[in-house]
Formats: structure tokens, C-alpha cells, sequence
């Protein structure tokens, strides 16, 4: 009876592979299989979507990625996956028939059919995926943002839906975490002709940064903000950029030293690195604030926080120059090698040439398996001079040579 219930459970793992395997089909820019042939394949692959009728894609995002990426391990990460995409399921198959895919980064997708008499169907999946994001944070803390796509008569036009689910994910940055997004919510700023915030507001950010009015800059800064949130997503983007640029520039003229968090080594990151506007104003209003502020600007613990994260991104940017070093990185911002190395020690248990080391053969095990390179055209490609000293440090990572690494990951990708 035993052997029977594995052969069982190998059974029903060999169907869900298949189903997914078509399920990602149906996404793919070319599907395109006989209505007649299709009919056998969801019986046998337990699809549940309906054969006619039309379809929409709705993308599940992951919000704050980078500490979910931390927070969990491997294992709990598909867990959650998993159970973001039941719970989403089931609630909106209420309604409406759909199948989940874990894409298996940070988004998860269904594909919904919708009925061809059902007018307000936008409006009664945003509901139903509104409901599935409280039930999922309730139980698991964790916040997703959905993005709705417009809908297709064919199963050949999911592709295309899948690509507008995405473009329109990355308003996230403008309506924020555990938002609802669709085509209709977006109309206003897609269709936006402005490119930036008005010069006048970014003029008067400048007075008030030059006359060290604190209150006043908050609130120019919050009118700002809401100038660059009525912008297309690209537009919204450089106007932050640009908007933190002309913040330190004023504050330079105005011979007041801008707080780590507002340094221009390391404040593309932060703002890169968040995904929504609320969190990057902050940012920057915390950034003006404490420029101001002495007592916080010269914070030894917020000081040390900031070198050690411009110097993991300079590392992170310039890791296939050979002369990357403490030393050059120390001269680059104006502090002793000894200091340097103290800071950045203590706070991460790693040396500065163990973060050299480390990032270049990370580098170099991606370009391995991604790029038809010889060995020799990697080390050249992330910075090391010395082909033996790479092959010594890449075997002693990764308990094999390069070659080895790359055969195995080729492989295992086949497979």
C-alpha cells in the first residue's frame, strides 16, 4: 500500500509539472494551438480555464522584496508563493474560473476568464483580489500589489496582457504597497504630457534649503511630491533623481554638509532601491532634516551606516576595474585606509577585500553559465589580473573549478 501511495504521489507531482509547463505555454509570445487540440490538453492537465470567452492576467507582486528575500528562507519563500497564489485562486474562482503560476521571483500570476457578457468584471476582480490581499497579509505579514490587465478573446493575446500587467505594476512607485492597479486607474498619468514637477516649486525648495527654513522645506518638498505622483512612471522616476540632485547642490551652495543619507555616492541607491514614493520622501525630507541638524549629522552609528552602504554599492558598480581596492576606495572618499577598514569590519564582519573578492566571483559564476565566454574572457570581465589567483579563490567558494560550475549549472538548467 505504500509503494501504491508514492506511485501516486509521483503521479500527481509528474501532472502539476505538465500543467505548469502549459500554463507558462499559454504565456508565451507564439501559442498558438487548434481550439480541437486544446480541449484533451486542459482535461489531461487539470486546467480550469474556460475553452471560449476572454481572458486577463493578473499579476501579483510581492511587496518590499529585498527584506521578504531576507526575512525568509528558500523553502518559506515558496511556501508563501504557494499559498499566495491559493489564496488569491480560490477567492476569486468565486466568480470567476483561473490557474496560478509562481514566476518565481517576485510575482505571481493568474490567468482569469472572464465572461463575455460580464460588464463589470474589472470592478469585481479588483474586489475579490482586494479580499485576497487582506487574507494573506493577515496570515502571513506579508503585503502584495495586484496589477489587472485589460482583457483578450484569445488565448494567443495572454502574452501581450502579461507584458501590460507588468508595465503597469511599476505604478506601484506612485499608488503604493497593496495597491490595485489597472488600466483605467492609470489613464490620468499615462496619459500625462508633463515631464517634471514645475520650476517654480523646485525654486522655492532652494530658498528654503538657503535660509534654513526646515518647516518650509517639508512642506514644498510635499507638494512636490505630489506634482511627480500625477506623472507617467519614467517621468516620475527621473523627476526624483532630479529632484534629489538639485536638493544637494542647494544645500552645497549653501555651505551646509549634506547628511549621509543625501550623499551623492550612495542616494541613487536609496532612491532606486525603494518601491514606492512615500518611502523616498522620506528619504529625502529625513535627509534635508538632518542635514540641518548637527547633533544627527555628525551621529558616528548613522555616519558608519552610509560609508559602509556607499562603499557596498561602489563595490557593487566598479568591481571589473583591477585597481579596485581599499586603498582607491578610501581615496575616492577622502579617509584613511585604516578608518575605512575599521568602519566597514565592524559593521559587517567582512573586509573590503573579502566584498572585492566576493562580488567579482559572484559576477563571474553568472557570466559563466549566462555567457558563451572561455574562462579566461571572464576573469578580464570582472577585474582580476591574475587567471590562477581566480581560479584558487573561485574553488575555494564554490568547491569547484569554474569549468566544473559551469557544466554543473548548465545541466541542472536542462534538466
Amino acid at each position: 500500500m505504500e509503494e501504491l501511495h508514492i506511485f501516486y504521489q509521483e503521479k500527481d507531482r509528474y501532472k502539476d509539472v505538465i500543467k505548469h509547463y502549459w500554463l507558462s505555454r499559454l504565456l508565451a509570445e507564439r501559442f498558438s494551438i487548434p481550439a480541437a487540440e486544446l480541449a484533451p490538453l486542459f482535461e489531461e492537465t487539470r486546467i480550469a480555464l474556460p475553452l471560449s470567452g476572454a481572458y486577463a492576467v493578473c499579476l501579483l507582486k510581492i511587496d518590499n522584496y529585498k527584506e521578504f528575500q531576507q526575512r525568509f528562507s528558500a523553502k518559506d519563500k515558496e511556501t508563501i508563493r504557494f499559498a499566495l497564489i491559493n489564496i488569491a485562486s480560490e477567492i476569486v474562482a468565486v466568480k470567476y474560473a483561473n490557474e496560478g503560476i509562481d514566476m518565481k521571483e517576485d510575482h505571481v500570476l493568474l490567468i482569469v476568464g472572464v465572461p463575455e457578457t460580464d460588464a463589470g468584471w474589472l470592478d469585481g476582480l479588483a474586489a475579490y483580489l482586494a479580499e485576497a490581499q487582506d487574507h494573506f497579509s493577515r496570515f502571513f505579514k506579508v503585503t502584495f500589489t495586484a496589477s489587472i490587465s485589460a482583457k483578450t478573446e484569445t488565448l494567443g493575446g495572454l502574452h501581450a496582457l502579461y507584458t501590460q500587467a507588468m508595465d503597469q505594476s511599476m505604478y506601484r512607485l506612485q499608488l503604493g504597497h497593496g495597491s490595485v492597479i489597472t488600466q483605467e486607474r492609470l489613464r490620468g498619468r499615462a496619459d500625462n504630457k508633463k515631464t517634471t514637477y514645475s520650476k517654480e516649486l523646485e525654486t522655492w525648495l532652494v530658498e528654503t534649503i538657503k535660509s534654513g527654513n526646515v518647516s518650509a522645506m517639508k512642506d514644498v518638498l510635499a507638494s512636490l511630491f505630489e506634482e511627480i505622483a500625477a506623472l507617467n512612471y519614467h517621468n516620475a522616476l527621473i523627476s526624483i533623481l532630479r529632484l534629489a540632485d538639485a536638493a544637494i547642490e542647494a544645500l552645497e551652495k549653501a555651505k551646509v554638509t549634506p547628511a549621509p543619507s543625501l550623499q551623492k555616492v550612495s542616494i541613487g541607491r536609496h532612491v532606486l532601491e525603494k518601491e514606492t514614493m512615500a518611502e523616498i520622501e522620506r528619504i529625502v525630507w529625513g535627509g534635508l532634516r538632518d542635514s540641518f541638524n548637527k547633533e544627527t549629522a555628525e551621529d558616528p552609528d548613522a555616519l558608519n551606516y552610509f560609508v559602509v552602504d556607499a562603499v557596498t554599492e561602489y563595490v557593487h558598480r566598479n568591481y571589473q576595474d583591477p585597481g579596485l581596492s581599499l586603498s582607491s576606495i578610501a581615496s575616492m572618499m577622502k579617509i584613511s585606509t585604516r578608518s575605512l577598514s575599521k568602519i566597514y569590519k565592524d559593521a559587517t564582519q567582512l573586509s573590503i577585500a573579502d566584498l572585492i573578492n566576493g562580488v567579482r566571483l559572484t559576477k563571474a559564476a553568472e557570466l559563466l553559465i549566462q555567457e558563451d565566454l572561455s574562462v579566461y574572457e571572464v576573469v578580464q570581465k570582472v577585474g582580476i589580473t591574475n587567471e590562477t589567483y581566480f581560479f584558487s579563490l573561485f574553488k575555494k567558494k564554490y568547491k569547484m573549478t569554474p569549468k566544473e560550475y559551469a557544466l554543473q549549472r548548465k545541466a541542472n538548467q536542462i534538466n
